[in-house]
């Protein structure tokens, strides 16, 4: 219609891999906590993988705006990868999976992709 805006393609297409992303993450999550409620820890563990792949971008991201002495999200899920590794037994593995999860986590929120927080300054927003 000719009085209709026209949609910048870019802006549309970037808004809809942005929610196809999120849903994408939602729908992990939903499989991660069904996983670790019924300790099956190995699926549970693929499925952070999966989560950490989906996240890695935006980490990467992330770690190049911070300074060289400081650790970055790469390198802290790394660490969490080795104690997976080195864990003697079930109880072990499931807190280093738990630990991994909560990083993802901060991940996701890091790079505005989970929940978003809000500032008493913006409460005349909502």
């Amino acid at each position: 219609m000719a009085d209709e805006p026209e949609i910048n393609s870019t802006i549309q297409s970037r808004f809809h891999g942005a929610f196809n992303e999120i849903a994408r993450l939602n729908f992990l999550w939903q499989e991660c906590n069904t996983l670790s409620s019924t300790g099956r820890l190995v699926r549970w563990r693929w499925k952070l993988d999966t989560i950490w792949r989906e996240l890695s971008s935006s980490a990467f991201r992330l770690d190049e705006n911070i300074g060289k002495d400081k650790i970055t999200w790469k390198s802290k899920i790394e660490s969490i990868d080795e104690k997976v590794n080195s864990a003697k037994n079930r109880e072990q593995i499931y807190k280093a999976l738990g630990e991994k999860e909560e990083m993802l986590r901060l991940i996701q929120d890091a790079s505005g992709k989970g929940t978003a927080w809000t500032d008493e300054s913006e409460s005349g927003f909502f």
